[in-house]
């Protein structure tokens, strides 16, 4: 363990700084903060549109969340299709 008081420690050049995380912190909430939003809008505009839902995420690729269309769940990123 290192007996060097915290002050006198030098930094690793990987390690992140107070200042990083502050900053990596903000920006996280921001894109949570967008993320919902965005879901939001999403649900919306699916809701308006009416005969279309968004579901869960794709358990075949995970990159899209499915869309739910003519009793159909749908996955804009990998294609699949499956009767409901």
């Amino acid at each position: 363990m290192d007996s060097k008081p915290i002050r006198e420690r030098r930094r690793r050049p990987h390690e992140p700084t107070t200042r990083d995380l502050t900053d990596l912190n903000r920006r996280l909430y921001a894109t949570e903060r967008r993320l919902r939003q965005v879901e939001a809008a999403l649900n919306e505009v699916a809701r308006r549109s009416g005969g279309v839902s968004v579901s869960h995420p794709c358990t075949r690729c995970g990159g899209s969340l499915l869309v739910v269309v003519d009793g159909e769940l749908r996955c804009p990123a990998c294609g699949v299709r499956e009767r409901l």
